[in-house]
């Protein structure tokens, strides 16, 4: 979006997905089990919601973190446990606010 703010269209191919696939699968992902849990947590106008939206073709679950849950993060703490994720693809400064706000101490 730059500085605008306003997301712009990008076309990507679908053997730039593949190959995200494929990489992901071999680094980040290479112990995931099949059937895992995983959040859908960035907007669909962002790249990041790519690298989410394919592990569906892996046989993962896809949960769409709703917008108020992805601007609270209490309630995406909440969101994580009521829809028992797996996986949830954040920043390092995200993942921070999560663990203040008591994400392992929550966990059952």
């Amino acid at each position: 979006s730059g500085s605008t703010g306003r997301p712009k269209g990008v076309m990507i191919q679908h053997r730039s997905v593949l190959n995200l696939r494929v990489a992901l699968a071999a680094t980040v992902h290479a112990e995931a089990q099949p059937g895992e849990r995983v959040s859908v947590n960035a907007p669909l106008s962002f790249d990041a919601s790519v690298k989410q939206l394919i592990q569906v073709l892996d046989g993962h679950t896809l949960c769409i973190v709703p917008d108020e849950a992805r601007a609270d993060v209490g309630e995406l703490v909440n969101r994580i446990q009521k829809d028992s994720l797996d996986v949830l693809d954040c920043s390092p400064a995200h993942l921070r606010l999560l663990l203040d706000e008591g994400l392992l101490e929550r966990q059952s």
